[in-house]
């Protein structure tokens, strides 16, 4: 066997052996450690450049930390299948630009499983297994490309840094905090299967986020955090966005970058979809979201969308698209459009509020005309009750709050169209004549 020397990193980690006994399963070539069956009861010391790899079932069980590598930068970290990284406090320590690929097992009993500072990349395979007792993966920004299992009795994956993050088909993120905690221009994909969960927020970024999350999918929070909470940024969901006792997404206040959502799956959430307005001591976020949705948007609380401030929109689009509560776009001047191809997209009487603004739009957009809009009736207080037509199955909305009304792409002044005080008996259409030449005299835009 080799003799191997390895230098000491910090006086109170444990014991970190400096020529290794006949019996430690790991050895020394120059800047690479070879740990290659048994158990090594030593913290393994890396050399800047070099490499560790720990094959054939070897279990390194560090008094401290498993491999201690603090300080040490440019290493590169192999752990095959049926191999164990075990620290009584972390896994790893490492510094920047480290890489680590795990097929086996890394665990912090005591800390963190794997901890790093810039640049880092872990991979975690198929049936491999990263764990903590308090976060999982922590930190100064880089990638983690997950197929395996990462569980966290604290915090998942954790920075203050940008991060890419992929959770594969059928890959798992378990956390009693925040599963994915990031900071600004971070990326999350969550494909095929691919499950994170966490007790408060289970994804947690800054502004110009990107998340996708996949058909079959799952992104969830079980207690009290929100599904998605971001800054800014852009979400595709084809897949399932859920909170039980939180909002399903959540956007605090950016930098005025706004957001959007297209929403092909379910949101759900005590608001599906929420802006801070600042009601909480929370700064507001007064930028535009702009949704499109093709799924279902659910709050538990009755209220699906709360937009707050901004010149906020909503895209209903395509026969599965539907609101589970009511929508309120509030300050800002905010734009609804209803696609020509819904069918029952919410209950009979949704209420959808444009809220303070001085063009407001509710736009019906693609083949509708004004012959679809039939049986309405508005209020002193501006409630507009409105069936419309779809030939399929039609539906009924309520409106408040919206100035202009937008038909086959021409705009009419909304209380022109939907006056006040006019309920028209059941069944009567706007096909009069005098009604129809009053729409093309009142027209405000062409």
């Amino acid at each position: 066997m080799n003799i191997k020397t390895v230098l000491l990193s910090g006086a109170a980690l444990g014991a970190v052996f400096a020529a290794a006994p006949a019996s430690a399963a790991c050895v020394a070539s120059g800047a690479d450690i070879a740990c290659t069956g048994g158990t090594e009861t030593n913290s393994v010391v890396p050399t800047a450049g070099g490499t560790v790899t720990v094959t054939n079932s070897a279990v390194i069980t560090g008094a401290g930390d498993a491999i201690l590598g603090d300080g040490v930068e440019d290493v590169d970290v192999t752990v095959s299948s049926g191999s164990i990284v075990r620290g009584a406090t972390r896994g790893i320590d490492g510094a920047s630009d480290w890489t680590v690929t795990n097929s086996g097992t890394i665990e912090g009993l005591g800390s963190d499983a794997i901890r790093g500072e810039a640049r880092m990349t872990v991979t975690n395979g198929v049936g491999a297994t990263i764990w903590a007792d308090d976060d999982a993966i922590q930190f100064d920004g880089g990638v983690v490309d997950n197929a395996g299992d990462i569980i966290a009795l604290d915090k998942g994956i954790t920075t203050d840094g940008t991060v890419e993050v992929y959770v594969r088909d059928g890959a798992r993120i378990l956390s009693g905090n925040e599963a994915i905690e990031a900071g600004d221009n971070s990326v999350v994909r969550v494909e095929g299967s691919g499950y994170v969960e966490a007790v408060e927020d289970a994804i947690q970024l800054g502004r110009f986020a990107d998340v996708v999350v996949d058909a079959g999918a799952q992104v969830v929070s079980t207690d009290i955090g929100d599904g998605m909470d971001l800054d800014s940024g852009s979400v595709v969901n084809r897949g399932l966005v859920s909170a039980v006792i939180e909002d399903g997404i959540d956007f605090d206040a950016d930098g005025g970058e706004g957001a959007t959502i297209r929403n092909e799956g379910v949101i759900q959430g005590f608001t599906g979809v929420n802006v801070e307005r600042g009601l909480a001591g929370d700064p507001a976020n007064t930028s535009a979201q702009v949704i499109a949705n093709l799924g279902l948007i659910s709050g538990t609380s009755g209220i699906a969308i709360d937009l707050g401030e901004g010149d906020d929109g909503l895209i209903l689009e395509g026969a599965a698209a539907r609101m589970e509560g009511d929508s309120f776009f509030r300050e800002g001047d905010d734009r609804l459009v209803l696609m020509d191809d819904l069918a029952a997209p919410f209950a009979d009487g949704t209420l959808f509020d444009g809220g303070a603004g001085t063009a407001d739009t509710v736009a019906f957009d693609g083949a509708w005309t004004l012959a679809d809009l039939t049986e309405f009736t508005t209020t002193a207080r501006g409630l507009t009750t409105l069936t419309v037509l779809t030939g399929t199955a039609d539906f009924t909305i309520a409106l408040a709050g919206w100035e202009i009304v937008e038909v086959g792409g021409a705009a009419y002044a909304f209380d022109e169209i939907f006056p006040a005080d006019v309920p028209l008996p059941a069944g009567a259409l706007l096909l009069p004549m005098g009604l129809l030449a009053l729409a093309g005299l009142r027209r405000k835009r062409g």
